[in-house]
């Protein structure tokens, strides 16, 4: 395919994308057949006017927009990177500094289990409240058993 083969396939909007006008995948990504493949437009834009995609690379659309092929709106990022640039929970809770009590998530106060994190603060008062109310819960027990055994 062609620069100006590709650039009939696009229209110019008032943000500066290049909205695809040809096929579209489920998720809204342009779609374009070259060498017998179905290709991502934006990868396409990117190979014709900027370069090659590093093995493994993806494609991060910095307008944020799925069908946009404009090359000066399309940056080459590692799969995590372009995920972390994202709005999903999983990103948006990766880039939080603090817990939800505002404990600082850093390597003295955070346990890391796998690819999740938890603050040992907010841990260690669950873990008190916990035995309190199961000391509470046992010792009304024990007074119980002793009135049902007492004479």
């Amino acid at each position: 395919m062609t620069p100006a083969a590709f650039k009939a396939m696009v229209e110019i909007t008032a943000t500066g994308c290049w909205a695809w006008k040809g096929a579209r995948d489920a998720d809204g990504y342009g779609s374009v057949y070259m060498d017998g493949r179905r290709h991502g437009a934006h990868r396409v834009a990117y190979l014709l006017f900027v370069g090659p995609i590093a093995e493994g690379g993806v494609i991060h659309h910095t307008c944020r927009n799925r069908a946009c092929a404009c090359p000066w709106h399309l940056e080459a990022t590692s799969h995590f990177e372009n995920v972390m640039r994202g709005i999903s929970p999983p990103a948006c809770n990766a880039r939080k500094a603090r817990c939800q009590h505002e404990h600082p998530f850093d390597d003295g106060n955070t346990y890391r289990r796998g690819r999740r994190r938890s603050c040992r603060a907010c841990n260690a008062e669950a873990a008190r409240r916990y035995r309190a109310k199961t000391a509470t819960r046992s010792k009304a027990g024990l007074q119980d058993h002793a009135q049902q055994v007492a004479p």
